[in-house]
């Protein structure tokens, strides 16, 4: 037998170009950004450059570091966002100038939105948030008498006199001493004012303060932060700021921290003043990245007076680089998990994550459970066994990598309309190469084929994955994406159920060997993977595996169970009863009736009331399979028709869908789907936070959580029901009366028949953090932005060039690499996951009229060489 087929070289090519891609993206950020001390070159990358993603914007609010995503801590509003990694009792110093206070205005309204009326403009401001203090400390020239202040905490730590109140916050049972995080920021007057004369001022007296912090003694003051000068947007007060004085303060700061600007000047290497006391114990961070935030293109992130400072959005923007870098080492294990799937508050960043190794009893554990696997299918089956596991275990081992390593790249999920429509012209195109295949879509007795349910699972599963990886149900101010993507679920999960009552029932010695082992393999295909998945993923801080394993996944796992127990009762019950051995029509009242009756009971004792949308919609497919096959047999018998016990789907006459009952479909989906968009969704403002007139979300954070939280109670679980029927009703309609015999592309059908395993995958190796973040496979990163002030001052633009305030470089590349990147990433996803299911599928026995669809069908696409 031949072993090295073509399916197999493209799975051992994309294996191959993972690791490549892998090596060259990590081996660019090392040579690119890499500063020393502890943390990876993607953390470090965070501090120094990046792009914003909503361009061509005036006011851009989506900053993408090169590398890796940022969690957006300024959107979560219930409790404390960065706990553990802040709890109360800490503290957060801002030193600085105005751009120093526009920092800790954006920290303190990130902690707990609330007015910030009462704070007003003097030396020291001091707010509580959630019982963690935030202190802004004015020194603009950086040698008055704040730094005092961080000398007698650098000596004392939290037994210093200016720690009193934060250490009084201190919870009473937590033995972890308080901390205090230091940033300092400014610049800007020495510029104003002192123009060139400023510049040696400025180094010296920024060395003398770096000289207190790198002093301090042990846990008194954790790596602080140091934000160089803004850039000015240079027209709005010419005669205040001079490029040429801003350049020469950038590059002093520079020369201190060894900061070494490639040629581009938007990016480099070094960046870190490490402790005189501990040589390898980094005491200072530079943030040159706050340099970048600001544009010639982008005159909204600058204040309206003297262009010198950043505007309320951009302060948000540079208070959430900073919480990044501080936390999410902390933050992000305490939310592992699919808590987008679960309904929960999901940790959507991957930038300065610490990913710890899984424990070893649960390490050893999947390997028993793999070997147990292993060993049932040597039973069952003893053909190139090897070969056969070999694709789920490489699954396995990309969705490690991909989730628990900073092997690849990320980014933040955003909606762009405009990438969702490329892919979807894309998706189009391929489908023309479509291949017409004699079966018909509908069977005798309006029951589905095989084809039409992997057509229509294709469909859904490819709709499902575009709404996810394009960030259309992530968006928390529409509701929309979320519709539209718990629909496609429903007509999945419905088609799954619907697929397997119909090959279940099929079965005519339901008792016998064959049966169970088709019933065995059917479970186990359920189980094997999403065990696995979750025994990888599993944290030593949060061992419950129910935070690991999709909620789809155990629904699908329940009808099938309760397909099973239903049909089995019904097999015994007519075996027992001696008037119903030869009453087939009777046989089939009491298989509706058992159904009936297990429906009843689970909705009324086991069902939560919130998940019910699409429940009877699905008991009404597990009918609706019974009877279309339970009629096919009547049918078959009666007219003789030879048939094995065995048999799948009767193949027989197809039912004809009047063109008339298409429009009709076509129409009522267009009506109810327009009316729900109108009716139903529930539009929340982005909480971003102003500097005056403040709204009644942003000075009430619990207004806002409550807002997020009730924004889909108008989408019921009846309008789920009424939307699920009308979708799936229609499109069974349309499809069958408008196109009868011509199926869609090789691809979909491809999609279709490994279904249940890009459903598992797609959160894992399609996207990433449990579906928060999507991957970047390609080796150059996700890229940067220069900012036009930035090569003014620095002298690679001339002072007096014009603004250009509508052209954005690199635009272009960014979008092209985007749609390459997507590509590439739903190729690798496509391979891995049908590999997968390849085991399963060759193992399936198949009867006669099964074996017909598949030469027909499974063949064609083996031909493919995917």
């Amino acid at each position: 037998m031949k072993i090295w087929n073509t399916p197999h070289l493209v799975f051992l090519s994309t294996i191959i170009f993972l690791l490549i891609s892998s090596v060259l993206s990590n081996v660019r950020l090392r040579g690119v950004y890499r500063t020393g001390g502890d943390r990876t070159a993607r953390c470090d990358a965070i501090l120094k450059t990046g792009r914003y993603l909503d361009e061509p914007s005036f006011g851009p609010k989506q900053w993408q570091p090169d590398g890796c995503a940022l969690h957006k801590y300024y959107q979560h509003s219930s409790g404390n966002p960065l706990n553990p990694c802040l709890l109360p009792g800490d503290e957060i110093i801002v030193l600085g100038d105005l751009s120093g206070r526009q920092i800790f205005d954006g920290l303190a309204n990130t902690l707990e939105q609330k007015d910030s009326n009462e704070i007003q403009s003097q030396d020291r401001l001091t707010t509580v948030r959630s019982n963690i203090t935030v202190t802004f400390l004015w020194s603009p020239y950086f040698n008055d008498s704040s730094i005092s202040v961080i000398k007698d905490i650098s000596e004392k730590g939290v037994e210093s006199e200016y720690k009193k109140d934060a250490k009084s916050l201190v919870h009473p049972n937590d033995s972890t001493p308080p901390r205090t995080f230091l940033i300092l920021a400014g610049g800007s007057l020495f510029a104003q004012n002192m123009g060139q004369e400023g510049v040696s001022m400025y180094s010296n007296n920024l060395n003398a303060l770096f000289d207190i912090i790198r002093a301090a003694k042990p846990g008194a003051i954790e790596p602080a932060y140091f934000a160089p000068i803004v850039m000015p947007y240079y027209s709005l007060s010419p005669n205040l700021n001079d490029p040429a004085s801003v350049g020469s303060m950038v590059s002093a700061v520079d020369d201190i921290f060894g900061y070494r600007r490639r040629s581009d000047v938007s990016r480099g290497s070094g960046g870190i003043l490490f402790s005189t006391l501990d040589s390898s114990k980094p005491a200072i961070y530079y943030a040159p990245v706050i340099q970048n935030l600001g544009g010639e293109n982008h005159p909204g992130h600058s204040d309206a007076s003297t262009g010198m400072y950043l505007s309320s959005t951009a302060r948000y923007i540079a208070s959430n680089i900073f919480l990044n870098h501080m936390c999410n080492r902390e933050v992000a294990p305490a939310h592992w998990g699919n808590e987008k799937e679960h309904g929960t508050e999901s940790f959507s960043g991957t930038c300065c994550v610490e990913y710890t190794g899984g424990s070893g009893w649960i390490v050893i554990g999947g390997l028993l459970l793999v070997v147990v696997t292993v060993y049932v299918l040597f039973k069952i089956h003893r053909v190139n066994l090897a070969i056969k596991i070999l694709p789920i275990l490489v699954a396995i081992l990309y969705v490690h990598v991909a989730e628990r390593t900073p092997a690849l790249s990320t980014q933040m999920l955003y909606f762009d309309a405009r990438n969702m429509v490329i892919f979807i012209q894309i998706g189009i195109f391929l489908a023309f190469f479509y291949r017409k295949v004699d079966e018909p879509l509908i069977l005798k007795n309006f029951a589905l084929s095989e084809t039409f349910i992997s057509e229509f699972k294709g469909i859904c599963v490819a709709l499902l994955i575009l709404i996810e990886f394009t960030g259309y149900d992530f968006q928390l101010k529409s509701f929309n994406g979320t519709i539209c993507a718990e629909l496609l679920k429903s007509s999945w999960l419905l088609l799954e159920v619907y697929q397997y009552t119909l090959q279940l029932a099929a079965k005519k010695e339901f008792l016998c060997g064959s049966v169970g082992k088709f019933i065995g393999l059917k479970i186990l295909r359920l189980l094997v993977l999403p065990t696995l998945t979750a025994l990888v993923l599993i944290s030593p801080d949060r061992l419950n595996p129910q935070f690991y394993v999709e909620p789809l996944v155990i629904r699908l796992l329940f009808w099938h169970l309760f397909v099973t127990v239903a049909l089995l009762i019904t097999q015994i019950l007519s075996t027992q009863l001696h008037f119903l051995q030869q009453q087939q029509q009777q046989v089939h009242r009491l298989g509706l009736a058992i159904l009936a009756l297990l429906g009843l009971l689970t909705y009324l004792f086991f069902l939560p009331k919130n998940q019910s949308g699409d429940y009877w919609l699905i008991c009404a497919s597990v009918a609706a399979a019974w009877s279309s096959q339970f009629a096919n047999t009547i049918q078959s018998t009666t007219t003789s028709v030879s048939t094995s016990a065995d048999t799948s789907i009767s193949a027989g006459v197809t039912t004809i869908v009047s063109r008339r009952f298409a429009l009709l479909g076509g129409t009522c989906l267009a009506m109810v789907f327009n009316a729900a968009y109108i009716l139903v969704p529930v539009y929340i403002p982005e909480l971003i936070g102003s500097q005056v007139n403040h709204s009644i979300l942003e000075c009430n954070g619990a207004a806002y959580s409550e807002a997020i939280r009730h924004r889909g109670e108008a989408y019921t679980p009846q309008i789920h029901f009424l939307l699920s029927s009308v979708f799936v009703i229609s499109w069974v309609l349309l499809r069958a009366g408008l196109g009868p015999q011509t199926y869609l592309g090789s691809w979909i059908l491809m999609l279709g028949s490994c279904a249940y395993e890009a459903v598992v995958l797609r959160m894992h190796i399609a996207l990433t953090g449990a579906g928060t973040v999507a991957l970047w496979v390609v080796p150059w990163g996700t890229g940067h932005v220069i900012s036009g002030l930035l090569e003014r001052a620095l002298q690679k633009v001339s002072a007096d060039a014009p603004y250009h305030l509508f052209e954005y470089p690199g635009r272009l590349w960014y979008e092209t690499s985007q749609v390459v990147n997507g590509l590439v990433v739903f190729g690798i996803f496509g391979v891995i996951a049908y590999e997968s299911s390849r085991m399963w599928r060759e193992e399936e026995e198949f009867d006669e009229g099964k074996k017909k669809e598949k030469k027909v069908f499974g063949d064609k696409i083996e031909g493919l060489g995917v």
